[in-house]
């Protein structure tokens, strides 16, 4: 089943509405050097205006047959609890063979709080398939329930209100190493690159495309540092919510 996560007006079947009001008028503030703005009652009008009353679905997800929230976001649970959402523990641990997993390719936040959480107005996510390896105590939110839109608009990272965009997995996020020092780094990366053939090939062909940065050593280790198995995050910037499909 197609599920519409974001919707916009559609600017192409425009209608028009009767609009009523007051004449704006604008008169020197008593308060500063500006005008200030006031209606005339006295001033009726009427005229018709372009109104945008219909919608297009500007981002569809396939819904899954559940979801899988791994026991750790008991705040994320809870509030799954707390709107009626059909929950089932793992009573064991188990592996899904098939199963939608999300990584965070770009994230931009508000510059302000709301309601006590920093908003992620901007989302750009990965996907890929992969078998899940769950725990016992794991949660399975099925969507054959009658709280089906609640949870895909809460889960899938990208729906407008989701519990991502509102921060309630921004561990994720955060690289659990930001720097490195280039004095002590510096061997380490040689020895990684003796290692890994892939990293090899991977740095060859940066060198290649970023010539202009081979000159800049906190850049060159950086890029060995985060592209080598041996210092890898793999669950950085991983969805921890899983789509079983």
């Amino acid at each position: 089943m197609q599920w519409p996560l974001r919707w916009r007006n559609d600017h192409a079947r425009p209608a028009q509405l009767r609009f009523k009001g007051f004449a704006a008028v604008r008169t020197p503030s008593r308060l500063g050097n500006y005008q200030r703005l006031a209606y005339d009652r006295a001033q009726p009008w009427e005229k018709d205006i372009v109104h945008f009353d219909r919608c297009t679905e500007e981002c569809v997800v396939t819904a899954p047959k559940a979801y899988l929230v791994p026991q750790a976001w008991r705040e994320v649970i809870e509030r799954l609890q707390w709107n009626g959402v059909a929950l089932q523990r793992l009573g064991a641990d188990q592996v899904f063979e098939v199963a939608r997993v999300y990584r965070v390719l770009e994230v931009g936040t508000r510059a302000t709080a709301y309601e006590g959480h920093m908003f992620h107005d901007r989302v750009r996510l990965s996907t890929h398939s992969e078998a899940i390896q769950a725990r016992a105590g794991d949660v399975l939110v099925p969507l054959d329930q009658p709280q089906a839109r609640y949870v895909v608009e809460t889960l899938e990272p990208e729906a407008h209100d989701s519990f991502f965009r509102w921060g309630f997995f921004n561990s994720v996020l955060e690289r659990k190493q930001a720097s490195i020092s280039a004095y002590a780094f510096e061997d380490t990366a040689l020895d990684m690159l003796a290692e890994e053939p892939a990293l090899r090939q991977a740095f060859d062909a940066w060198k290649a495309a970023h010539p202009e940065q081979l000159s800049d050593p906190q850049a060159v280790l950086w890029f060995l540092f985060t592209h080598g198995r041996r210092h890898a995050e793999p669950e950085w910037r991983r969805y921890p919510v899983a789509a079983l499909v």
